[in-house]
């Protein structure tokens, strides 16, 4: 017995082309439209069209009309830019940074305690100042230093592998583009890199150079994907990482 459709219920064919539609667009390739070259053509016709309502050949007062649209233009911006901050500042991190993470922001306890320091400008600094992990030299420090990691599902559960270390050296030049950077001072930054430590989302691995003087650290590790390195971090949504943020304190 055939089963009736519904009045307004697609059929299984229009879903079905819907479908083959949909994997057509998605597989299409196009050009992504730049935000930036529209915001640049709106400004552009603004200054046209400030020119073509004066109704005037004179240069100077064709000047003064651009320059009162130029003006418009970049307050509105501005605005734009200050709306943008008070309503969607969690969102900002979207620039290029890992941290805060989506869930850091979520959790009202992590997001106030993240607003009071600079912890967010210390672990973005510190995970962007990673070692080539191709570099010899970090090759070999690599070789050295290992991290083991056992297999909890899959085909190999209950394996441990040796991964490569996302390493940081902590000398004299990183703090000195810690200064830079950051325009934070050594003992303070010295004082995140010990509480990092404690909550175990950095570890300080050995001493190198040829005075010893010099910190071999890590941030994380790497693990193959698709025949890429691709960095895995030791700060992770876990509850003990979680109250360590809420409890964060630089004194």
């Amino acid at each position: 017995m055939l089963k009736r459709r519904k009045e307004n219920e697609p059929s299984t064919i229009c879903n079905g082309q819907k479908a083959k539609d949909d994997l057509r667009f998605r597989t299409m390739k196009y050009k992504p439209i730049s935000l930036s070259d529209i915001i640049k053509e709106l400004f552009e016709k603004a200054r046209d069209d400030a020119e073509y309502n004066s109704y005037t050949d004179d240069e100077d007062l064709l000047f003064w009309e651009r320059s009162k649209a130029t003006t418009q233009f970049y307050n509105v911006l501005v605005d734009i830019k200050k709306y943008i901050e008070k309503n969607y500042s969690k969102e900002l991190w979207a620039k290029g940074q890992y941290y805060p993470r989506k869930w850091m922001t979520n959790n009202a306890g992590i997001w106030k305690a993240l607003q009071k320091g600079r912890i967010i400008d210390v672990l973005n600094f510190l995970d962007t100042n990673n070692l080539n992990p191709k570099n010899p030299l970090t090759i070999k420090l690599a070789e050295r230093n290992k991290y083991l990691r056992k297999i909890r599902s899959g085909k190999s559960k209950g394996e441990t592998r040796e991964l490569d270390y996302a390493l940081i050296l902590v000398n004299n030049e990183f703090y000195e583009k810690v200064k830079c950077d950051l325009k934070i001072s050594k003992i303070y930054m010295q004082k995140h890199l010990q509480q990092f430590c404690s909550m175990r989302i950095l570890r300080r691995l050995m001493k190198v150079g040829v005075d010893k003087r010099e910190w071999l650290y890590a941030d994380g590790y790497y693990i193959d994907w698709d025949g890429k390195k691709v960095k895995k971090h030791f700060l992770r949504n876990t509850r003990i990482i979680r109250q360590a943020l809420k409890d964060f304190r630089i004194s």
